[in-house]
């Protein structure tokens, strides 16, 4: 993502879990900032799907 840096999401990535925080990273290579917007230039079908899915799961587990 070209508006955070791989290494600014990883080191506060590293610091949830110094905290103790239970949280998960999935980073998405080589797709741009808007991947998931079906109208932007930038969608990624492929990356999009996989997205949401983990999203999904993520607030069934959690809701």
């Amino acid at each position: 993502d070209e508006w955070e840096p791989n290494e600014f999401v990883e080191n506060t990535f590293a610091e949830f879990k110094k905290a103790g925080v239970d949280a998960t990273l999935h980073i998405y290579p080589g797709v741009a900032h808007w991947f998931v917007e079906e109208d932007r230039p930038e969608y990624d079908s492929t990356a999009a799907e996989l997205a949401w899915e983990r999203t999904y799961d993520f607030l069934k587990r959690s809701l």
